[in-house]
């Protein structure tokens, strides 16, 4: 049975690999007593994305939310799910 870790950089490379591309600094936090982490940034257009990393049934997967203004001024978001491979870590 293999551990699931990950740290700021490899979260950043798997977000990467799915075509979002957070900055360097974007926040790293780990929730306590969990193997559940997640990312946080904003992007140029004032767009806020949140990548969380986790395990179900025994399979990693990566949680991805966007939100953002439109132009109506009405916030809108977008929530994708993606099975994360042993090879992808």
């Amino acid at each position: 049975m293999k551990q699931l870790t990950t740290n700021k950089t490899k979260m950043i490379q798997l977000c990467r690999e799915l075509g979002y591309y957070p900055p360097r600094h974007a926040r790293f936090t780990k929730a306590f007593r969990e193997r559940s982490w997640w990312l946080e940034w904003s992007d140029e257009h004032g767009a806020f994305f949140r990548a969380s990393f986790s395990t179900a049934a025994g399979r990693a997967y990566l949680g991805l939310t966007k939100q953002w203004y439109d132009d109506d001024g009405e916030e809108q978001s977008r929530w994708s799910c993606f099975n994360v491979t042993m090879d992808q870590l």
